[in-house]
């Protein structure tokens, strides 16, 4: 199997179909993020949110935090109430590999400062691409982020909020970074065997990373739709395993997937839609001259077509001369 060694980068930033979250690589002993997007006419995060021992602590903008005493390694940044954030807030997960000497939340960005190299940081957007709206704000159709207010988070950030970090925590410390497929036929049975290659973060806390091998954006989508019921039917697949859902929606689907494993295997009894088809007998005598001519011509172009070494390409153009 294909895999990705990433121990000889000591400078990176990976983005990968697999994995909505970015993993960026220094060996920096500081790292400044959300700089320069007042060029984007956006202010920078309002609020910083770090797990302590009484939950979650805050540091507002303007602040700083020296030697802050994290129980876990990430950092919840949201832009509530911030300049050019008019209809939504985005909240931002940031995981860390190693302990912030200083955590400093300003008009230009965020500053964190470490005893030694950076490491691994891992980025992601807390709900993925679906995002909570702003102080105010309202739309016309349901969303599934309707009951999460941002802006009330400066009172204490929720308990499902806090305990979502955590979970994204853990599976951001196993980076899926390579997929390999396999097909197989047994019967009626289209089988899929996906294998995942990820890239383990030790941190200095000791957690333990919760692999995620994901499913393809579309079985993701055709999974959520029985789940959720919007499919009148479920589509035909069986997957090995339990499906845990994140609850984080990438561009192209959901992403989830099938927790603690490297290997995911989905049956598909779709083959016998294939192997069975319908014919209906076309009268060879009694037609109408013109539908007899009509019956002919398309026989002859369909037998001409398929006779060709090109009879794979469609070629449509939009008259009576197709099926050329």
């Amino acid at each position: 199997m294909h895999t990705i060694d990433l121990t000889a980068h000591t400078e990176l930033i990976l983005s990968t179909d697999l994995c909505p979250a970015v993993l960026i690589r220094t060996q920096s002993t500081s790292l400044r993020l959300f700089h320069g997007m007042t060029r984007w006419g956006l202010g920078t995060p309002t609020v910083c949110f770090y797990p302590d021992r009484s939950g979650a602590g805050r540091l507002s903008r303007g602040a700083s935090l020296s030697r802050p005493d994290l129980v876990q390694g990430w950092l919840l940044f949201s832009f509530a109430g911030s300049e050019g954030w008019s209809v939504f807030d985005a909240p931002m997960l940031v995981c860390l590999q190693h302990r912030p000497q200083e955590i400093a939340l300003g008009e230009d960005g965020v500053s964190l400062r470490f005893e030694r190299a950076v490491g691994d940081v891992v980025i992601a957007l807390l709900y993925g691409y679906e995002k909570p709206l702003q102080q105010g704000v309202s739309l016309p159709v349901a969303r599934r982020l309707q009951s999460v207010t941002t802006w009330e988070w400066r009172g204490g950030l929720p308990s499902d909020v806090r305990q979502r970090c955590e979970r994204l925590y853990r599976l951001w410390r196993a980076i899926p970074l390579y997929a390999q497929e396999q097909f197989a036929v047994e019967g009626d049975d289209l089988l899929l065997r996906t294998r995942y290659t990820f890239h383990l973060i030790r941190d200095e806390w000791g957690t333990a990373p919760s692999r995620l091998a994901p499913l393809p954006p579309a079985l993701a989508l055709a999974w959520l739709a029985s789940k959720e019921r919007w499919a009148q039917k479920p589509f035909p697949m069986q997957i090995d395993g339990t499906v845990t859902d994140p609850e984080v929606m990438t561009p192209y689907g959901p992403w989830l997937g099938v927790p603690d494993t490297e290997e995911v295997n989905i049956r598909f009894p779709l083959l016998r839609y294939v192997h069975t088809f319908e014919t209906y007998p076309l009268p060879e005598t009694g037609l109408h001259p013109v539908a007899q001519r009509a019956l002919e011509w398309v026989r002859g172009r369909l037998s001409e077509k398929f006779r060709r070494d090109d009879w794979q390409q469609v070629w449509d153009h939009g008259g009576p001369h197709n099926y050329c």
